[in-house]
């Protein structure tokens, strides 16, 4: 923990140096959050702190890459631990070779915030 204090701290002085404006996304579930998390922002107000809601996961375009990698799993070809490790490494290569599938997921959060805000921070159809 020390480290990601510190290393947040250093990105901090370098922002502030250059006037730069941080923001950091955090869900509103603040039990998912330790202590010290909390306390660093509190310590840090020149980071400008995006509370995302608790019921919209689905603007992680992170989320979209493992459904899809999980959606091409067939669990009658991949049985074993290693088998789905496997699985999951050859899905993820084809997704960092294949930019339209990155840009096409990344360029869809402008429509996604707009349907959660629509649906007062609900879920959406992502």
């Amino acid at each position: 923990m020390h480290g990601m204090k510190e290393s947040g701290a250093t990105t901090a002085a370098i922002a502030r140096e250059l006037g730069v404006t941080l923001k950091a996304r955090r869900t509103t579930a603040l039990f998912t959050q330790p202590e010290w998390v909390r306390q660093w922002f509190t310590e840090h107000p020149e980071i400008e702190v995006l509370y995302w809601p608790a019921y919209s996961p689905d603007l992680n375009p992170i989320e979209n890459c493992w459904g899809n990698i999980v959606n091409s799993w067939d669990p009658a070809q991949e049985r074993t631990p290693l088998q789905l490790l496997q699985h999951t490494m050859t899905e993820w290569e084809r997704f960092r070779r294949n930019d339209g599938i990155i840009y096409k997921i990344v360029g869809s959060v402008s429509d996604r915030l707009h349907e959660v805000i629509a649906h007062d921070g609900g879920w959406t159809h992502y």
